[in-house]
């Protein structure tokens, strides 16, 4: 059902146009690195219902930083420049270089696809139409899509049967209809491909063998994707909806388990005081303990007003309960934080913030900062309302009648 197209060279850092100066030295005396930016935090998943192979680890230790909050009427003195050695940013250099002919490899594969896909979709509608008239006429062919990818370089994978919650354990259901700018992006993923109806918006569901590209700016991936086949939604028997509650009930009692044992093991660390984290893991999660993870930020800005949710890439679908978890809890306690989909309960530790709290307070100060905080709550309001709205709706028992599609 989807292509997830390989991820360029670059690390999705947007090409700088400005002059980088590299200090080249032959003394050992080490060069002080920039401070990272965010979190910091040591983490080991407790239990998982599936499998505690989804998590692996990576990551680096950041110190936290130093600040002087600045008066209201003495404007904030400008820190000096760092001088980062050529070995410290030979990657990120290499990274830019390479960046622009990737992504331009990238964007000529994926339009290639959905060229081939396109052309088929068409085809499709015609002969269908030539049938419907009583025409004889040859079926068009399918592309073949594991030589298509294997042509262009690209990952093919068959995904599904999902409804739109099950949707949301697949890679892809992060991903975002491609705007005609980056960070400039349409409706989600299973919002294409199921359809919006109700009194705010009207998206219609996604046809079928209808190519989509979306694209995923957190883990800078691409998709090329269609859909192959549907059922309408329908009440199942109790037979057939056996297997599936039966699922439900036992993974609603694992998560139990899971959350139970990731207490234990916190409430075993935080007894132990200063000692490292691995003492207190059992010997058979030992592999899955990540002692140097981050740095990493709860939210992304990006536009005006704008922001998303942060990401730890190494670890397995994190989201608001696992960032609320670590970024609220202090420094050397650990607590328990549930990945997104509540498939791994991880018992994290933070290390280091950074900036520290007196810098935030410092920049907080700034007029311009305090604006970008103010419209934060655009999106959580716009939801109030919205949600408002339908409260009434459904008291007043209306029903918004949508045209039905051809």
């Amino acid at each position: 059902m989807s292509e997830p197209a390989k991820e360029d060279s670059s690390d999705g850092r947007a090409v700088s146009d400005s002059i980088r100066l590299v200090a080249f030295q032959d003394d050992e005396s080490p060069v002080a690195a920039p401070p990272a930016a965010d979190q910091t935090a040591e983490t080991t998943p407790a239990a998982d219902e599936k499998s505690a192979d989804d998590a692996k680890p990576a990551g680096a230790d950041t110190p936290s930083s130093d600040a002087v909050p600045a008066s209201d009427d003495q404007p904030a003195e400008k820190p000096a420049p760092k001088i980062e050695t050529f070995e410290e940013v030979k990657g990120r250099i290499a990274d830019e270089l390479a960046g622009p002919v990737a992504r331009q490899k990238l964007s000529a594969a994926i339009n290639e696809a959905t060229t081939t896909m396109r052309r088929y979709f068409n085809e499709k509608s015609i002969y269908e139409s030539d049938i419907k008239i009583g025409k004889e006429v040859k079926a068009p062919v399918r592309p073949d899509f594991k030589a298509l990818a294997k042509q262009l370089g690209m990952d093919t994978q068959q995904i599904g049967p999902h409804d739109e919650l099950s949707i949301a354990s697949e890679l892809i259901a992060d991903s975002f209809e491609v705007g005609t700018e980056r960070f400039r992006r349409g409706p989600s993923f299973a919002v294409m491909m199921y359809g919006v109806r109700n009194s705010q918006n009207f998206i219609p569901k996604q046809q079928l063998f209808s190519p989509l590209q979306t694209a995923d700016d957190q883990t800078g991936k691409s998709f090329v994707s269609w859909k192959t086949d549907e059922k309408l939604a329908y009440m199942p028997s109790p037979e057939e909806a056996r297997e599936e509650v039966i699922l439900a009930i036992r993974t609603q009692e694992a998560r139990k388990l899971a959350r139970e044992a990731a207490e234990a093991i916190a409430k075993k660390a935080n007894e132990a005081g200063d000692k490292p984290l691995a003492e207190s893991v059992p010997s058979d999660k030992k592999d899955f303990l990540f002692e140097e993870l981050g740095p990493f930020t709860w939210m992304n800005s990006f536009g005006f007003g704008r922001a998303s949710m942060g990401n730890v890439p190494q670890l397995d679908s994190v989201g608001a309960e696992f960032m609320r978890e670590v970024f609220t809890n202090e420094i050397g306690v650990a607590g328990v934080a549930p990945n997104q989909p509540e498939r791994v309960f991880y018992v994290v530790r933070p290390t280091a913030f950074q900036p520290s709290v007196e810098e935030l307070k410092r920049r907080f100060l700034q007029p311009q900062e305090r604006m970008m905080a103010m419209l934060l709550g655009n999106e959580d309001a716009g939801a109030i309302v919205r949600g408002f709205y339908k409260s009434v709706d459904d008291s007043m028992s209306f029903e918004y009648d949508a045209p039905e599609e051809e």
